[in-house]
């Protein structure tokens, strides 16, 4: 047994990204599967789109785990690419090694119970970064069932940032 505390805090920290990467793994996985089967519709409780192109930006939906958060595809011009991210990121996070950054999906409790220190950002090619307020997604959510997702448009100058 080793009693080394900065050890024991690492390999701690470590197995926790390890439970974290595997729940957005699954949450990724079940979007997936429910697209495949053309079930989303019965799963999504709110859909964020952009105004100009109402490109797809984020799925909130029912997942076994609980209601995880989509956010699709998307490009960085550039320039915004450079400043935002390191080569190493892009290298393993995009589809082509630079620009086209990866869908992801997360539980809505890694973003939940911190207050307003959390913002989910959602991007595509048309909106740089708009950021969602989880509290507004669980607001949002006491008024909604799986399958009665209006869409919600977002651009960088709407309530939400």
């Amino acid at each position: 047994m080793n009693d080394n505390p900065s050890e024991v805090t690492g390999n701690l920290l470590k197995s926790m990204l390890e439970d974290l990467r595997a729940e957005q793994a699954s949450a990724l996985r079940a979007y997936q599967v429910l697209q495949d089967h053309k079930m989303i519709n019965r799963a999504r409780f709110i859909t964020y789109r952009c105004e100009s192109a109402r490109c797809l930006l984020a799925d909130v939906y029912q997942t076994p785990s609980g209601v995880a958060v989509y956010r699709s595809r998307y490009r960085n011009s550039p320039v915004s690419n450079e400043l935002k991210s390191v080569a190493p990121a892009r290298e393993k996070r995009t589809v082509d090694g630079d620009r086209r950054w990866r869908e992801t999906a997360s539980l809505l409790s890694e973003f939940t119970g911190m207050g307003s220190l959390v913002w989910i950002p959602v991007s595509c090619d048309h909106i740089e970064e708009a950021l969602i307020l989880p509290a507004a997604i669980e607001a949002e959510l006491l008024n909604r069932k799986p399958g009665s997702a209006d869409p919600v448009v977002l651009t960088n100058a709407s309530g939400v940032r």
